[in-house]
């Protein structure tokens, strides 16, 4: 996991990533401002190809507490999409 410094009011951890598309990936971190944590998901992108990804507006964060909504949204959308057959066989 990736640790980073955001100013002296907070701390980023880096959960996870994967690629959204050839120029763009999404990352998941744990984000810790004041005395508050929120889980980040945001979209980063290179400017040009080759080039280091940043940060892009494209995200959310939400706050900690809400993780137990934001588990049961996505298992929500994952039975619809296995439903509408639109997913293949999927591991739990």
């Amino acid at each position: 996991m990736h640790m980073s410094k955001l100013g002296e009011l907070g701390m980023e951890e880096l959960i996870t990533t994967f690629q959204k598309n050839s120029l763009e990936e999404i990352r998941i971190s744990l984000l810790k401002y004041k005395s508050y944590y929120f889980i980040d998901l945001r979209i980063f992108s290179a400017p040009q190809r080759g080039e280091e990804k940043e940060s892009t507006s494209s995200g959310i964060a939400l706050p900690v507490a809400l993780f137990p909504e934001l588990k049961n949204s996505i298992l929500e959308v994952e039975k619809t999409l296995m439903d509408r057959k639109l997913l293949g066989n999927v591991e739990r």
